[in-house]
């Protein structure tokens, strides 16, 4: 078998990698995970995935492969499966190690072999396997498996009557209901409890409020109230937003649950009226609400809570920034970052969540801000963000300041390039250590060793290793050093 590399990064470096079966077959857990990520991704390409199929369906046939490259060769028939897949994989029920893999590969495989084969597999006598075609045929919210799966567990074990009706609430179809009812005496309460109510509120998203309210739930008095509010197609937005707004309510919590869908502004009024007043439990749930919104008119209600003392009102209104916050609000939260404190262990509590946030805010009035603080403070923290968001040559700069004798923040800027270098930071880093006094070379060589002994693979390394180290002449010291981290094997505790 030839290999040019063993690793997908390669092929930023100018590398090809092609799978074969026999990668497969041969894997064990730690080894080299190359041949997956190669396969996932040409699973998602539709040129690609028959040949990807092909690859894993011989590798999982072959004698000696392990359950772990079972396990992710599933995950990329999940992706790729075709009737071939559909038709290999039940062969593999037999190995309790693997019964799940499997069903999770033909759960997302939207065929109709694959319905046939969980309807085959309901019938097995292995009760796991029935079990988890139960599941599998009520992931898919298959209707004409109903009566199927009520039968397979009318004479069966608790276990499986508990799987069944699990089934069950996941299909939204009328006749659910009355099949729980029949296994009821064979499951477990709670189940059939939860079951119950699952399908209330699948019957209501499938716009059939008639049946789901025809639907008694027993020992459910709290649910009930809340389910009547949520069946009213008039408002059912102002009874949550009423339980949530008080907090002698017994069915708060219920409210707040189910408040994370159809929240708009304009059905908000009554929480947004009552927020500034409400104790913190409830703040935290309504703002919660509001960020999922993604409705930026909601900044408004929650911006006096942000940045206040480190209590968890003031935490959530900050990550709910990444979702709500206005371009207007940059500058307030680019100001609770901790600039003169450059270690992360030094930062607040506040700070953190803001670098969080700015990270991740899709805005250009984040990055203009962020790249205007850099330039004044030179700070890591800022540093960190314009990495994260993918800052066009920002890595140059890390290498820059890693290189730099006269860097008066070195010990941060190594820690975020132990990680954060890139392989063309470390081109960069390299190109200037032959000029660097012997602190900096010591010091830039063991965080570069750091950032590459990252990938767990060998070969790997020593691909990079010839094609970016072939220019630096290396002491006797540094060539023992780079070959004990880079080169030999860990031993196994």
């Amino acid at each position: 078998m030839k290999k040019t590399v063993l690793s997908i990064f390669l092929l930023a470096a100018g590398f090809a990698f092609c799978a074969e079966p026999s990668d497969i077959s041969s894997y064990k857990s730690g080894g080299s995970m190359a041949w997956y990520h190669e396969l996932i991704r040409d699973a998602h390409n539709p040129e690609k995935s028959a040949q990807a199929e092909d690859i894993v369906l011989k590798g999982i046939s072959e004698a000696g492969v392990s359950d772990e490259a079972f396990r992710l060769s599933c995950k990329i028939l999940k992706v790729a499966a075709t009737e071939k897949s559909v038709k290999a994989l039940p062969a593999h029920l037999s190995n309790k190690n693997r019964v799940s893999p499997v069903f999770d590969a033909l759960v997302s495989c939207k065929l109709p072999a694959a319905d046939k084969a969980l309807f085959d597999a309901l019938k097995s006598e292995d009760k796991n396997v029935a079990r988890h075609a139960m599941l599998a045929l009520g992931a898919r919210k298959n209707a004409s498996a109903v009566a199927a799966i009520a039968a397979a567990a009318k004479s069966a074990d608790k276990a499986t009557a508990n799987a069944a009706v699990s089934a069950l609430g996941s299909i939204p179809s009328p006749e659910s209901a009355g099949a729980i009812a029949s296994l009821a005496s064979r499951a477990d309460k709670a189940e059939v409890k939860i079951a119950l109510e699952r399908l209330r509120e699948n019957l209501l998203k499938a716009g059939l409020a008639k049946q789901a309210s025809k639907i008694k739930i027993p020992d459910a008095d709290l649910y009930d109230i809340y389910f009547s509010g949520m069946a009213s197609r008039k408002a059912p937005m102002k009874r949550i937003d009423a339980e949530m707004s008080n907090p002698k309510s017994e069915i708060s919590r219920y409210a707040a649950r189910f408040a994370n869908s159809g929240r708009t502004f304009e059905n908000s009024s009554a929480l947004v009226k009552a927020y500034k007043n409400l104790p913190d439990a409830e703040k935290v749930a309504a703002i919660r609400s509001f960020a999922l919104s993604k409705d930026k008119r909601f900044y408004g209600v929650i911006s006096a809570d942000i940045g206040k003392a480190d209590t968890p009102v003031s935490k959530e209104a900050l990550y709910a920034c990444e979702f709500i916050a206005p371009d207007s609000a940059v500058e307030k939260i680019v100001s609770l970052l901790d600039v003169k404190n450059n270690s992360a262990g030094k930062q607040s509590g506040t700070s953190r969540i803001a670098e969080y946030v700015l990270s991740r805010m899709p805005s250009k009035a984040v990055q203009t801000e962020i790249e205007k603080l850099y330039a004044e403070t030179k700070s890591p923290i800022c540093l960190r963000i314009l990495i994260e968001r993918g800052t066009p040559k920002i890595r140059a700069e890390l290498a820059s300041r890693l290189m730099d004798p006269k860097e008066e923040r070195i010990s941060e800027i190594s820690k975020i390039a132990d990680s954060e270098i890139g392989y063309d930071g470390l081109k960069i880093a390299l190109s200037k250590i032959g000029s660097a006094d012997a602190k900096t070379r010591k010091r830039a060589l063991q965080t570069l060793v750091k950032f590459m002994s990252k990938d767990r693979n060998i070969e790997y390394r020593k691909k990079v290793f010839d094609q970016y180290f072939a220019s630096v002449k290396f002491t006797d010291a540094e060539r023992e050093m780079l070959e004990s981290r880079l080169f030999s094997e860990k031993k196994k505790k």
